[in-house]
C-alpha cells in the first residue's frame, strides 16, 4: 500500500507535468494533471495555485478564483497565493470591461458591466494588500495593486503602490512607466516625464514611453520637445500610427500644416480606414490652402 509520502511525490509529478504543459499552452491538459494531483493530495496547495493560473489563461476566471481560495484555506499566510487570487480578480475585472465592447453589446449594458468590474478591482486590491502585508517586498503585488487603483481612477494611491515597487526593485521598468501614466492622469506632467525618463534608463527601446513623454511635453507647452519624442518613437517603430498622429496634432497646433499633413498621411498608410485621421487630414489641407491664399506661405 502506498504511503502518504508516496502520494505526495506522485502529486508533485502531476504538478510538474502540468507545468511542462503550460509552456506550449496546453492549459487543459495541465488542469487535468493538477486535478489528479489534488485527488491524491487534496492539501497540495501548489496544485491549487497552478490550476488557478491555468484557468486564468483560459479566461475561466471564476474557476481560477475558486482554486486560489482553496489554496488559501490550506495556506492562509502564503503571499504568493494571495497575489494569485488578486490576479484572478484583476483579470476578471478586465474581462468584464472588455468583453461587452468586443462582442458589440449595447451601451445600456456598460454601466452594469463597469460596476461589476469595479467590484473585482476592489477585491483584487484587498488580496494584493494581504500579499504585501505578509511579504512587504512582493514587487509584483505592489505593481498590480497600483494597476487596480489606476483602473479605478485612484491615481494617487496607484502612484504610492508603484513607489513601493521601485523602492524594493529600482530596475522594474513597468513600475516607472505606470507611475508616469498615473502622474499624467493627475496633471502632474513634470513628474510624469521624470518617471518616463527612469523607464528609458532601464529600457531605451520601451515602445510607448517616448510617445507618452511627448504627450506630457505637449501639455506643458513644450512643443519642440514633444515633436522630438514623437520623431524618436517613429524612428524606432515606423509603423507606430499613434505617434505619427500625435506629431501631426502638435504640428497643426503650431500652424505648421504642411508637416501636419505629412504626419497624417503617414498615419493613414498604417490605418487607412481611420475616419478621425481622415478628418484631421482634410482640415489640415484646408488650413494650408487658406494660408497659401493669404500669402503666409510662398
Amino acid at each position: 500500500m502506498e504511503t502518504a509520502e508516496g502520494f505526495f511525490k506522485k502529486g508533485n509529478e502531476y504538478v510538474e507535468q502540468g507545468e511542462r504543459f503550460l509552456n506550449p499552452y496546453q492549459y487543459k491538459k495541465a488542469i487535468k494533471n493538477y486535478k489528479k494531483a489534488i485527488e491524491i493530495d487534496p492539501y497540495h496547495y501548489k496544485a491549487w495555485l497552478e490550476m488557478g493560473s491555468a484557468y486564468v489563461l483560459l479566461d475561466e476566471h471564476e474557476k481560477a478564483i475558486d482554486c486560489w481560495q482553496k489554496a488559501m484555506d490550506i495556506i492562509p499566510d502564503n503571499a504568493e497565493a494571495w497575489y494569485g487570487l488578486g490576479n484572478a480578480c484583476y483579470h476578471y475585472a478586465y474581462f468584464f470591461l472588455c468583453k461587452p465592447l468586443m462582442r458589440h453589446k449595447t451601451i445600456k449594458m456598460l454601466p452594469i458591466t463597469f460596476k461589476k468590474a469595479q467590484d473585482y478591482y476592489n477585491k483584487a486590491i484587498e488580496f494584493y494588500n494581504k500579499a504585501v502585508k505578509i511579504e512587504s517586498k512582493h514587487v509584483r503585488a505592489w505593481i498590480n495593486m497600483g494597476a487596480s487603483y489606476y483602473e479605478l481612477s485612484e491615481y494617487s494611491k496607484a502612484i504610492n503602490c508603484y513607489k513601493n515597487a521601485v523602492k524594493f526593485n529600482p530596475e522594474y521598468k513597468s513600475a516607472w512607466y505606470n507611475m508616469g501614466k498615473a502622474y499624467y492622469r493627475m496633471g502632474e506632467y513634470k513628474e510624469a516625464i521624470e518617471s518616463y525618463k527612469k523607464t528609458l534608463e532601464i529600457d531605451p527601446y520601451h515602445k510607448h514611453t517616448k510617445n507618452n513623454m511627448g504627450h506630457a511635453y505637449r501639455k506643458l507647452g513644450e512643443y519642440t520637445k514633444a515633436i522630438v519624442c514623437y520623431k524618436e518613437t517613429v524612428e524606432l517603430y515606423p509603423k507606430y500610427a499613434y505617434a505619427w498622429f500625435n506629431m501631426g496634432i502638435v504640428y497643426e497646433e503650431l500652424g505648421e500644416y504642411k508637416e501636419a499633413i505629412e504626419c497624417y498621411e503617414e498615419t493613414l498608410k498604417i490605418c487607412p480606414y481611420d475616419m478621425i485621421v481622415k478628418k484631421k487630414l482634410k482640415n489640415a489641407h484646408k488650413k494650408y490652402k487658406h494660408e497659401e491664399k493669404a500669402g503666409q506661405r510662398k
